[in-house]
């Protein structure tokens, strides 16, 4: 305002020294004015707010309270929204009910905690939206996820069975329905691999795949059903896939106990994998052992047969969303987590759940390593030409 009172004065020129003193008294006055209406008396403030400490009850009322409107959910409602039915869910609540840490907070009840894990294996949402979804803090979320998935992953054996006896022979007969190109007889399950891509590191390179993302390698053996019997999670992803089969627990077993499969019974892969006395893989190139149309045929049969597997894959990751990019560093944890969407994937699939949201499964570029493939034994090759003669080729 006194620059306002200069620039008229400045302008004026007729005006005199006595008169300029006025004016600039008179403005003066009126900003004095101004700021004493302005000012706010203690008197008018509000109170301060007093400090209330909370109970524990309160604490619990105030972060739980939400979370119970899920009770009240239809079947229909949980079902779609957690994609596992109530007495799954109870029954799973079962296996992994064991004492809980509090670490100076009231805890959070497993059932609670459950519904958090599977929500959050879901869905892609960070751990912020997830809490206030919730309603509790971010870390203690972050907490209950990760000692969730650990608890499933530790019961997954009660969810992923290597079926025997007549489950075994129910397991094959699935296979004689699947819609292929040509059957193959005495089939008991398809491996397949699929990559999970997790944060990068700068110091093992080993997981660096193929397309140079970071990641680790879910292999798995499923069903004509696309059910899980067997998976293995956590090799780095620029391994070779038949270097993870031949360190993985299952190809221990199956060599030390070859009475895990039925008589004649094996499980197909592709070219990725080595030819064994339980593993059938397509012909190479080349291969004079038969007709050019033979190998052809058959191929095709593996082909079209072991696309359930990618289905199973492309499901599970459609489901559980999380894993199409898993945000966390350590691959222990990676492994707790992917092995528990494996879990719940095998629970959907026994209540049910149809799923329409992958529309094509999830293929991966195969990792083949020529120098890694193991030497064809004479007894698994007669034991393919066995198979292509009974398939009538």
């Amino acid at each position: 305002m006194l620059q306002i009172v200069k620039s008229i004065l400045n302008s004026s020129s007729e005006s005199s020294s006595s008169d300029d003193d006025d004016i600039i008294e008179m403005v003066m006055g009126l900003n004095e004015s101004e700021n004493s209406e302005e000012e706010i008396s203690e008197e008018d403030l509000p109170p301060p707010k007093k400090r209330v400490k909370r109970s524990a009850l309160d604490f619990e009322n105030k972060y739980f309270g939400d979370i119970h409107r899920v009770s009240h959910f239809t079947k229909v409602d949980f079902l779609t929204h957690f994609k596992i039915s109530r007495i799954s869910f109870e029954e799973l609540l079962g296996y992994i009910s064991t004492p809980q840490v509090t670490a100076g907070r009231p805890p959070i009840p497993l059932k609670e905690s459950l519904l958090i894990t599977i929500w959050t294996l879901q869905n892609q949402e960070t751990f912020k939206l997830v809490a206030q979804r919730f309603h509790i803090s971010i870390g203690h979320c972050v907490r209950v996820y990760h000692e969730t998935c650990t608890k499933i992953s530790n019961f997954s054996h009660k969810y992923i069975v290597w079926p025997t006896g007549e489950a075994s022979k129910r397991n094959i007969e699935q296979f004689s329905k699947v819609e292929c190109t040509h059957k193959l007889p005495n089939l008991f399950g398809c491996i397949g691999a699929t990559h999970i891509k997790t944060p990068p590191s700068q110091t093992d390179v080993t997981y660096y795949d193929n397309n140079r993302n970071h990641s680790i390698i879910l292999q798995a053996v499923c069903n004509a059903q696309e059910a899980f019997l067997n998976v293995n999670v956590g090799s780095p992803g620029s391994y070779p896939y038949c270097t993870v089969w031949e360190k993985s627990g299952l190809h221990k077993k199956l060599c030390e106990n070859p009475k895990l499969l039925p008589q004649g019974a094996y499980i197909i892969g592709d070219s990725s994998y080595c030819l064994s006395d339980f593993m059938m893989v397509p012909f190479k190139k080349g291969d004079t052992s038969v007709t050019r149309s033979q190998a052809k045929i058959f191929n095709a049969a593996i082909t079209s047969t072991r696309f359930v597997v990618y289905k199973a894959f492309g499901r599970l990751k459609g489901i559980f969303k999380r894993l199409q990019y898993l945000n966390v560093l350590k691959v222990d944890n990676a492994k707790f987590m992917v092995t528990a969407a494996c879990v719940l994937h095998n629970i959907a699939l026994e209540d049910g759940v149809s799923h329409t949201e992958v529309e094509r499964p999830y293929l991966d570029a195969c990792n083949i390593d020529p120098e890694e493939l193991g030497i064809e034994t004479e007894s698994a090759k007669s034991f393919r030409l066995n198979l292509v003669k009974e398939m009538g080729l």
